[in-house]
């Protein structure tokens, strides 16, 4: 038996954590913060518009980390569910402050130290702050290698095609 047979997901943590020059119980940690997902309360429509900024923000830390701590199993990859349904809460926190007309308190997150924030804020900011916005996307877009660089690539691809808008 290969070691990595024996507890995968401790395995792949350990390895990740080598790359990342991070400990093992912080890729699980990062892991586990992705699998638990978000709190059940408040609904989104219950929220102050702050609350959502920050469900914005921890929705797309989780996406981060669901990118690169996940195995594929987990629903990590693009198409997992895990990956798939945190996406989905980027974008229901801002649809939820665009209807209240709060849409430009995602502005400042063009500026976040975490890029899939970058990445999804400037995704939800086309329609206020598009220039800016845009050369966000076009920078992410051109480090494929990096999730946020696909991601970015694909959305400025189909929105090319048909002038998509998550929103």
């Amino acid at each position: 038996m290969r070691w990595c047979d024996a507890d995968p997901v401790w395995a792949h943590a350990a390895f990740l954590g080598v790359l990342k020059h991070m400990t093992t119980r912080d890729v699980l940690n990062r892991r586990d913060r992705v699998l638990r997902g978000p709190p059940r309360l408040p609904a989104l429509r219950d929220m102050t518009a702050n609350q959502l900024v920050d469900r914005f923000i921890d929705a797309c830390e989780r996406c981060f980390d669901a990118a690169r701590f996940l195995l594929d199993e987990d629903g990590g990859d693009f198409g997992g569910d895990v990956y798939t349904n945190t996406v989905g809460e980027i974008f229901a926190a801002a649809r939820e402050l665009k209807a209240r007309g709060k849409l430009e308190a995602l502005i400042p997150l063009l500026d976040h130290s975490c890029i899939t924030v970058r990445e999804k804020a400037a995704c939800c900011c086309l329609e206020i702050a598009e220039d800016r916005a845009l050369s966000i996307l076009q920078d992410l877009a051109k480090d494929l290698n990096e999730a946020e660089g696909s991601s970015a690539n694909n959305f400025l691809a189909v929105r090319r095609l048909t002038n998509y808008n998550p929103l």
